[in-house]
């Protein structure tokens, strides 16, 4: 008997050694000879720190984790770095386990170490190769999408009718194959425990509403409706919003998939006093019984046969459940045959989180807005409204609260209401133009009487953003405010786009149109001559350039008056925390449209406060 356990040791392909309770080496094997050359002899009976004498550091280590495995009596796990016995580096997983006698206590502890050094020579290549794949995919498909996208609005002119539908579906299946590609990435990072969570208050009315613009144009194509059974205007969660977006949109697309062609899907919005649940419901063939149990499981398709109907990578679902069990939700799904399929996810609601940023916060916090508005329920809704967006908002519910409240915080901008109880707003906007103080401070008028009173003021001539009708247009209402806060000042905007794809450069200068000058340039060095001898409003910066890592250019991006420039990051790679805290946006190649820059870019060259925020 002890002769053939001597011989599954010595046989076995790892290290194993067994020690008694105190600590004392029992055996090892000739694994663990070979490593060491320490015999199982010369082993028996000796402590940690006399086998490996002058390494202290190893030593501690070794014992706190056997320290660990007695109190617990449970299994410690760890990896380490270590020479192999030819001197080369090796890693190691190490396995350290309680060896119990029939009364159930601690008797000794058994070692196992997995030499896993090849194994992660392969992950290190597939990180390699996943890397390659994002930048050499991602950068030209943001210039065929972007191109196509231009093609299709007209700026290289009418496109014949018989061309026009080739390019739709070369432009449907660009996008395809973008969200095929982001999906492969995203689940390497996910495992990899790399993908980046920026925490802040999200709106779900807001998000469930962009999910629904986002993507009726995909539900269309497929010939099914989208419907917004109920919503939650009011509600809040702490969450990613773009990684939540994405939730949204994979669900969606995954029950459009599904629906028989002039089916619904329908996406429904429930509160509790502690939770969100958003419910997405389409009148499929519902879920096979045999699948049920893999559905979340990566590739995972009910259908993965080579004459299967419905494409797709089989990655959405496992994507959708890892982003929100990271936001400590719970997703799941309910299904009959032949009646249809529900995914749903809750969410904590918002509460006191502790100081975490809001949505609309800046670098500098949140901008705060002066809400004038007599009536108490029009004013609470705009006041909800603007939080939601990240807004700070100080209300007033007349014309000299307003003067109040103006003389003594800073505002960005003030929403107003004409028919106030103490004074017209039409006299309001002249006084407060008169006042050196207020001449130039950004007005969106929100009134049942705003066309008489733009009539009276003569369009925009004192300064007025935009004249709102009640009852208030949400989308319109921001889409103001964001105008209010990017006033145009002086000259042209000058934006330095540091991108070593030409193709890219080109797309950006075309759809940036004449509201900004792009000045290019391809690498590093070009880059650092331009800013020591021009002057730009904004920086767009790729990260991966021929000569480094756009990073490095980050400390000298300095304004004439020593102020920090405005920088964009679209890249391929996804910034870190580190990063991120240094630039005033982050747009990552094929998951942001150019548009989406382009309108980022605008933002922030136009800033009313001057700063990258």
């Amino acid at each position: 008997s002890e002769a053939r356990f001597r011989a599954f040791l010595d046989n076995s392909p790892d290290a194993i050694t067994l020690k008694d309770a105190a600590g004392r080496y029992l055996l090892g094997n000739k694994e663990f000879e070979r490593l060491t050359g320490i015999s199982s002899d010369s082993l028996h009976g000796k402590p940690e720190d006399e086998v490996f004498p002058g390494n202290a550091e190893l030593v501690a280590a070794i014992m706190e984790h056997e320290r660990k495995v007695i109190e617990t009596k449970s299994v410690v796990r760890e990896e380490r770095e270590a020479e192999g016995p030819d001197g080369t580096p090796r890693s190691f997983s190490i396995t350290k386990f309680p060896v119990l006698d029939r009364a159930g206590n601690v008797a000794g502890i058994g070692t196992t170490n997995v030499d896993i050094t090849e194994r992660k020579k392969i992950e290190r290549m597939k990180n390699e190769f996943v890397s390659t794949v994002s930048h050499e995919l991602r950068t030209p498909l943001t210039s065929i999408a972007g191109s196509l996208d231009l093609l299709i609005h007209g700026v290289a002119g009418e496109i014949p009718e018989q061309a026009m539908p080739m390019i739709e579906i070369a432009q449907k299946n660009s996008h395809r194959l973008v969200r095929l590609i982001n999906d492969i990435l995203d689940i390497e990072k996910i495992e990899a425990g790399k993908m980046a969570f920026n925490y802040e208050r999200v709106g779900v009315g807001e998000l469930v509403e962009q999910a629904v613009t986002a993507n009726q144009g995909y539900v269309d194509g497929l010939g099914v409706g989208l419907r917004l059974v109920s919503n939650a205007e009011t509600a809040s969660v702490l969450g990613d919003a773009d990684l939540l977006m994405q939730v949204m949109t994979n669900l969606i697309s995954n029950a459009a998939k599904f629906s028989p062609e002039d089916g619904e899907v329908g996406i429904a919005v429930t509160l509790s006093d502690e939770a969100v649940r958003i419910a997405v419901s389409d009148h499929g063939p519902g879920i096979p019984e045999e699948f049920r149990e893999r559905i979340f499981e990566k590739f995972a398709q009910a259908d993965s046969s080579d004459t299967r109907q419905r494409g797709g990578t089989g990655l959405g679902l496992s994507i959708c459940k890892a982003i929100i069990e990271r936001h400590g939700g719970e997703i799941g799904f309910e299904t009959e045959l032949g009646v249809g399929t529900t995914f749903y996810f809750e969410l904590s609601r918002w509460r006191d989180a502790g100081g975490v940023p809001a949505a609309g916060a800046a670098l500098g916090g949140p901008l705060q807005l002066l809400v004038c508005e007599d009536d108490p329920d029009v004013l609470t809704l705009l006041t909800m409204m603007l939080e939601r967006e990240g807004f700070d908002v100080a209300p007033a519910a007349s014309a000299a609260e307003a003067k109040r409240v103006l003389g003594e915080v800073e505002v960005a901008a003030m929403i107003l209401d004409l028919a106030l109880p103490d004074q017209d707003g039409i006299s309001l906007i002249h006084e407060l133009r008169e006042d050196a103080a207020t001449a130039d401070l950004p007005i969106v008028v929100v009134s049942a009487k705003a066309k008489e009173g733009k009539r009276s003021l003569n369009g925009d001539a004192f300064g007025v953003v935009d004249w709102l009708e009640k009852p208030i247009d949400p989308k319109r209402l921001f889409s103001a405010i964001r105008r209010a806060l990017s006033r145009v000042t002086g000259h042209k905007p000058r934006v330095l786009h540091v991108e070593d794809d030409a193709d890219v450069l080109e797309v950006v200068r075309a759809v940036s149109g004449d509201d900004v000058v792009i000045v290019p340039a391809g690498t590093l060095s070009e880059a650092r001559r331009r800013l020591r001898s021009e002057t730009f409003d904004l920086v767009i910066l790729d990260l991966m350039l021929p000569d480094g890592s756009g990073v490095e250019l980050l400390a000298n991006l300095h304004g004439p008056d020593g102020a920090p420039l405005p920088v964009v990051v679209f890249s391929v790679k996804e910034v870190s925390g580190d990063v991120a805290a240094r630039v005033s946006a982050a747009l990552v190649k094929s998951r942001a449209s150019i548009d989406e820059l382009v309108e980022t870019i605008r933002m922030l060259v136009t800033g009313a406060r001057g700063d990258p925020g």
